[in-house]
């Protein structure tokens, strides 16, 4: 008798581990999220609904951060984002009619899934019947993320549905070259 297996009890042997090692990668993985700047008033934003804008490197943050912290008297520096490949997320909930409207994170970390990526917002709305101060408001939140290997992020509200999405681009020094 041969020590071998025989080919037909190898291939389906061979399979089940090469299906199951493939599952594991499958999975949802999570990575953490940091908030550089939450703010009520952040200035002239582009929509009145929810919209976001894909920051793929420092000169990016160091554009928005100038244009978000100019209503400041003594603006600190900006925020530094930390290793290579890092980028940053900037949230407008949009031009509000009042005080009472925030965006926050509804949870510290985003969830990747394939070629996605998900963060989920905490969205905060006045009462009809609330009093509110009478002051226009344009609520944003900027938010630091690692390294991703994703092409899109997927902005949902707490309960999962999904508010808005966006394409995520390598800054162009980490493009590939056509050539």
């Amino acid at each position: 008798m041969s020590d071998r297996a025989p080919r037909r009890l190898r291939c389906p042997a061979l399979l089940s581990a090469l299906l199951l090692s493939g599952c594991q990668s499958l999975g949802t993985t999570e990575a953490p999220l940091q908030t550089l700047y939450r703010s009520s008033q952040c200035g002239p934003t582009p929509a009145r609904e929810l919209s976001a804008r894909w920051l793929p490197d420092q000169a990016s943050l160091d554009a928005a951060w100038q244009q978000l912290s100019r209503q400041q008297l003594s603006p600190p520096p900006a925020p530094q984002l930390q290793g290579d490949g890092a980028g940053a997320l900037l949230i407008y909930q949009g031009v509000q009619p009042t005080g009472g409207y925030a965006i926050a994170l509804a949870e510290p970390q985003l969830r990747i899934d394939g070629d996605q990526a998900r963060i989920a917002l905490q969205i905060t709305r006045p009462a009809p019947d609330a009093l509110t101060a009478a002051v226009i408001t344009s609520p944003c939140l900027l938010l630091a993320l690692p390294p991703l290997r994703v092409e899109r992020v997927l902005i949902t509200d707490a309960a999962g549905r999904a508010l808005t999405s966006l394409p995520i681009t390598p800054p162009a020094a980490a493009r590939p070259s056509r050539y």
